[in-house]
C-alpha cells in the first residue's frame, strides 16, 4: 500500500488520528533510494501515454483482461485515465480523443511506450509508428515520440500516474465486476 492509501485506511477504517506526514515519514524508510534526471517541458509541449494492467475482472460472466489507459501531461502532471478491455489501435485512438477533449487541447508530442498499437518497429535510432497512429497524430498536428527499449524513466510521468492508480484507487476498489470497476 502507499503511504496515502494507509492513511486513509487507518483514519476510516480504524479511527486513528495521525496526519498524512507522520505515516509518510514512516513508509519512507522502507523506501529504497533512486536517482533520475527530472525531465521539464514547456506548456503544452508534451503528453505521456501508456496502458497499465489492472488484471481480470467478471464481465457478463466471463472473465476479462481489463488495463487502464493514461496520458498525463508533462507540464502540469494532470492526468486522464480510462479503463478499457483492448489495447487494439482503434481502442487507443479513442482514448487519445477522449483526453485530447478532457483536455481541451493537444500536445505538441506524444512520448509513448513501444507498445504495438502505436509502435510497429522498435529501434533505437528509427523507430517506426503505427501507420493509423502516425496519421492520426498529424491530423491533430502532433508528433510521436518513442521511448528507448525497456527504459520505463523515459516517460516517468505516465508510469508514476498508473502506479498511483495502482496502489490507491485499484487495491481500495471493493467491486469484482467490470461494470462496478
Amino acid at each position: 500500500y502507499s503511504a496515502l492509501l494507509i492513511h486513509q485506511k487507518l483514519v476510516q477504517q480504524h479511527g486513528v488520528t495521525l496526519s498524512y506526514s507522520a505515516v509518510a515519514r514512516y513508509v519512507a524508510k522502507f523506501k529504497k533510494d533512486e536517482c533520475y534526471v527530472p525531465l521539464h517541458g514547456l506548456p503544452g509541449e508534451e503528453a505521456q501515454v501508456d496502458f497499465g494492467y489492472f488484471g481480470e475482472f467478471r464481465r457478463n460472466g466471463r472473465a476479462v483482461k481489463v488495463w487502464v489507459f493514461s496520458m498525463v501531461l508533462s507540464y502540469s502532471r494532470r492526468a486522464y485515465f480510462k479503463v478499457v478491455t483492448s489495447q487494439l489501435v482503434k481502442d487507443f485512438l479513442d482514448c487519445h480523443i477522449h483526453a485530447f477533449e478532457y483536455f481541451g487541447g493537444v500536445p505538441k508530442t506524444v512520448k509513448l511506450d513501444n507498445l504495438k498499437s502505436g509502435v510497429t518497429k522498435v529501434d533505437l535510432y528509427e523507430p517506426v509508428l503505427q501507420e493509423q497512429y502516425a496519421s492520426f497524430l498529424s491530423y491533430y498536428n502532433c508528433a510521436g515520440i518513442t521511448c528507448r527499449p525497456a527504459r520505463g524513466q523515459d516517460k516517468g510521468k505516465v508510469e508514476s500516474s498508473i502506479k498511483y492508480v495502482k496502489n490507491n484507487f485499484l487495491k481500495a476498489f471493493q467491486g469484482e465486476s467490470y461494470e462496478d470497476l
